[in-house]
């Protein structure tokens, strides 16, 4: 897996637990991903990805996040992070070929697996992207 394969998936797996949170705040523990995946690499290095990532997503304006800790072993989490209103819109637009959304990405609506989460990273780095130029 690519260093951008891994950010798309890591995109797009916050993106939908946030989606799947509707506007409740959660916490999104970077461990809980790092299991989630398949060989992402050195904890470490995957803990400054998920620290990153949280923080992309906030300046883009697709979330809210109380902050980030770490804990005494060490573990970050992402504490009171809520989907924003550009992010919840974003959630019911089709993108990839089969013209999934990302709130059926989060229900596990998909039959592609791990695949759909990094398409749907992949969407909402390009959507945001988007979004922002056309401003």
């Amino acid at each position: 897996m690519t260093d951008l394969e891994l950010q798309d998936e890591v995109r797009g797996r916050i993106f939908a637990r946030l989606v799947a949170a509707g506007i409740r705040k959660i916490d999104i523990e970077a461990f809980e991903l790092f299991e989630e995946l398949e060989k992402p690499g050195p904890e470490k290095k995957f803990e400054d990805l998920f620290c990153d990532m949280i923080e992309w997503l906030e300046a883009e304006g697709l979330l809210r996040c109380g902050g980030l800790a770490g804990s005494a072993l060490g573990l970050t989490t992402a504490h009171s992070c809520q989907v924003s209103s550009l992010g919840l819109a974003l959630a019911d637009q089709p993108f990839g070929q089969g013209g999934m959304t990302a709130t059926e990405v989060a229900k596990g609506a998909s039959t592609d697996g791990t695949d759909a989460y990094a398409k749907l990273g992949a969407f909402i780095g390009t959507a945001a992207g988007k979004f922002l130029s056309s401003l």
